[in-house]
């Protein structure tokens, strides 16, 4: 159902019936007024929690902050909670002073950011997480499409050694992902950690960090360019920054080949090619187009006739 919240929308999918029912913990607040474009009461004291007491999908499509500055922690799917989702649409923007965890224990959460801005304790060491529990089975997730727009002060922290999975989904060309805006800080790829790329009709996005890729062992990465049409192209999928050493034994040919063999892709159109620049830190994508049968006959035809005919000269001479 949706609330009146004015232009910042707020909805849900589970029983609750007002702002009120699944404010706990603090959570957003119900001070403020209504209809100026951002959430009643939302303050830096204010720590969402979503999912604490039944699964729940909450909505923003505006402004969560203006008026009243940044709110803090932010949890999806709690401990001891119920499997729920946090989405930005177009138009979303959400600033917190502290740390945003995505299925931080057993229950799965889901952050979809499609279109909106999300802002991250950037001027601190705030980080997002996803599926970091030990002991969980679920499957947590980051979802990053359209003109979706994040930058964290810290690390991104997908999966842990054993336990709960995380998958970090980036789909089309016009993502913008900032990890460690205030310096030094990772991509973290742990052992349970699926790092997905689709590309759209242009093309993949960049994921970007300050403080270098720390790829666990166990840690997977896919490709999907079956949308893709755009040509002969370099992507850079991964910016390390400054420093990506612990990197470089995880990116290895066998590893990288192996990538490539998996892909999702138009075999009879485009190859494939995967390196990883030890000194700019960055994993490079390059797709090069293949060329039509009847472009290749041609070619084959003019290169016929330019060695028949420098035959027949050397004859005649």
């Amino acid at each position: 159902m949706a609330l009146p919240l004015g232009a910042a929308s707020l909805y849900t999918n589970s029983t609750r019936t007002s702002i009120t029912d699944w404010l706990n913990d603090g959570a957003w607040g119900t001070s403020g007024t209504a209809g100026v474009n951002y959430l009643p009461g939302a303050t830096v004291s204010d720590a969402p929690v979503i999912g604490r007491y039944a699964a729940e999908t909450i909505t923003l499509s505006g402004n969560a902050n203006a008026g009243t500055g940044s709110i803090g922690t932010v949890n999806v799917a709690p401990s001891n909670g119920y499997a729920s989702t946090l989405q930005l649409l177009t138009g979303a923007y959400l600033e917190t002073t502290a740390s945003v965890h995505i299925g931080p224990s057993s229950a799965a959460g889901t952050l979809d950011i499609s279109g909106g801005q999300l802002r991250v304790n950037t001027a601190g060491t705030g980080y997002l997480d996803i599926g970091i529990a030990s002991g969980g089975s679920s499957a947590s997730k980051l979802i990053l499409s359209g003109d979706a727009d994040v930058q964290i002060g810290g690390r991104l922290i997908a999966g842990n050694a054993t336990g709960e999975t995380a998958t970090v989904e980036v789909v089309g060309s016009n993502v913008s992902f900032y990890a460690g805006v205030s310096g030094g800080s990772t991509i973290e790829l742990r052992a349970t950690s699926l790092l997905k790329f689709i590309a759209d009709a242009a093309g993949v996005s960049t994921l970007n960090t300050t403080g270098g890729l720390d790829i666990k062992a166990g840690a997977t990465l896919s490709l999907d360019l079956s949308a893709y049409t755009g040509g002969t192209q370099t992507f850079v999928l991964l910016n390390g920054g400054a420093n990506a050493a612990s990197a470089t034994s995880y990116f290895t040919t066998d590893t990288l080949d192996a990538i490539v063999a998996a892909a999702t892709y138009d075999t009879s159109a485009y190859s494939l090619a995967l390196a990883y620049d030890a000194s700019a830190y960055d994993l490079k994508l390059t797709v090069t187009a293949v060329p039509e049968p009847a472009q290749t006959a041609a070619i084959l035809g003019l290169l016929t006739l330019s060695i028949f005919a420098r035959k027949r000269r050397k004859f005649r001479n």
